[in-house]
């Protein structure tokens, strides 16, 4: 049975190493995405992909952006007819494939994953900030993020529909969509015959396949400098929350702000967007919640890290597998 361990934060995790001279075929991309920036390192091929990795950025884009009037997330956050349908426009269906991941990622964490959360917590911070910028604040809160039945997708043969059942439902899932797209990316890539490849995204990561000497080695983030743990990666993602993102997050089960002592929670899944939903949906619990979780969820493959305490004395609950892929420095 899967168990988390209690362990002394220990300053032996960092690691280093030095990748060795010489030239590989490959090739770089750069770009920003939803307001993230992310790179992608391939080895084995240095053929120019970037229409392949456009198509799917710009298809997700069309269906999430926030700021472009005619995206589907745009239209659906403005609609403000209650059960009447609004129609998008999805032919690669991308929207509806994500909402359906939704739905099953917010199962998964008990909840504790919940796509309409950021609309709450936004509200929430602008309504402790100003009385009155939302009168009737208990009500919101009672409805935004607490009902599955919020918001309802309906698909009527080629036709999607999005349906609303509260006025003041939003949907904000740039960082979760972000991450999706690049297990997409990858996978596309995957179909080229790469040995390695290594995409970053804000501090993010997934890399697929084995490459030289540290190809395969990421930072945990602890710090964002050279001498951060690192842990190394093959057919994985690593995603993380700390305490100052705590701050702005708000349970969605409870409707209330975290308040557990979670300074740093790692999380590393066979996907970024599995890496990105559990490292928040943890941060969310707390330790007998985190424990429980995994005894339920024996034969699952989500792997984490969790630092928690004061600065005073801090400790550190991890899984059995999470710990063998960390890099211990050589001495």
């Amino acid at each position: 049975m899967k168990q988390l361990l209690f362990l002394m934060c220990c300053v032996a995790l960092v690691s280093c190493g030095e990748k060795p001279k010489g030239t590989l075929q490959g090739r770089e991309y750069q770009g920003v995405f939803l307001g993230k920036q992310y790179q992608i390192e391939v080895i084995g091929d240095s053929t120019n992909f970037q229409n392949e990795i456009d198509v799917i950025l710009n298809g997700i884009e069309k269906q999430f952006s926030l700021t472009d009037s005619t995206s589907s997330i745009f239209q659906f956050n403005y609609w403000k007819k209650v059960n009447e349908p609004l129609e998008i426009q999805d032919p690669k269906h991308f929207f509806v494939q994500f909402f359906h991941i939704m739905e099953e990622m917010k199962s998964k964490s008990n909840g504790k994953f919940d796509p309409t959360s950021v609309a709450l917590e936004r509200v929430m911070h602008f309504a402790a900030s100003d009385p009155e910028f939302i009168p009737n604040l208990d009500g919101f809160k009672s409805a935004v993020g607490l009902s599955p039945q919020l918001m309802e997708l309906k698909e009527i043969g080629s036709k999607v529909q999005l349906i609303k059942h509260h006025p003041d439902v939003e949907w904000d899932v740039t960082d979760a969509v972000t991450c999706w797209a690049m297990d997409l990316i990858g996978e596309q890539l995957k179909t080229h015959g790469f040995s390695a490849i290594k995409i970053s995204l804000a501090g993010k990561y997934l890399v697929i396949g084995n490459g030289p000497s540290d190809f395969n080695q990421v930072p945990m983030g602890f710090t964002g400098q050279m001498q951060d743990p690192k842990i190394n990666l093959i057919n994985r993602g690593l995603s993380y929350k700390n305490a100052q993102d705590k701050r702005m997050m708000v349970d969605v089960t409870t409707a209330k702000w975290i308040e557990n002592d979670f300074q740093w929670v790692s999380v590393s899944a066979p996907t970024l967007l599995e890496s990105e939903v559990f490292a928040k949906a943890f941060m969310c619990m707390n330790l007998d919640e985190v424990a429980n979780w995994y005894e339920a969820h024996s034969d699952s493959d989500i792997q984490s890290s969790i630092i928690y305490g004061s600065k005073e004395k801090m400790d550190r609950a991890t899984t059995e597998e999470f710990d063998k892929l960390i890099v211990v420095q050589k001495q």
